[in-house]
């Protein structure tokens, strides 16, 4: 992790920064050179598997995409969109206008939140 946004993270307060900052999600990829960051974005109107598949194709064609799953959520709660990205900040209004044509089936939540990454 880069030293300066360990130095954030000691200053703001770790828990506060493991919960809302996609920033602690960072580690560096050494075969692309860059950090990576990985979000988690509840994700309305997926219901199957297909759903599912069409909402990760859609994500993963844009640029700053590396990868992307959709994880079904506990009882009650929506299921979850989990991208790990090569920018460290990515809002659900990027996200929702990667879905494409298929964006009026899904509704991406403003409420990321970042992924705490070994």
């Amino acid at each position: 992790m880069i030293l300066m946004k360990k130095h954030i993270l000691l200053s703001i307060g770790f828990a506060t920064c493991m919960l809302w900052s996609p920033w602690i999600a960072a580690e560096p990829d050494p075969e692309r050179g860059h950090a990576r960051y990985t979000y988690e974005f509840p994700i309305a109107g997926v219901v199957c598997g297909s759903c599912a598949a069409t909402v990760k194709k859609a994500v993963e064609a844009s640029a700053w995409a590396e990868s992307a799953k959709v994880v079904k959520g506990a009882a009650g709660e929506l299921p979850k969109l989990v991208i790990v990205a090569n920018r460290p900040a990515l809002d659900a209004a990027e996200v929702q206008a990667a879905l494409g044509a298929h964006s009026s089936h899904y509704q991406v939540q403003s409420a990321a939140k970042a992924i705490r990454t070994p």
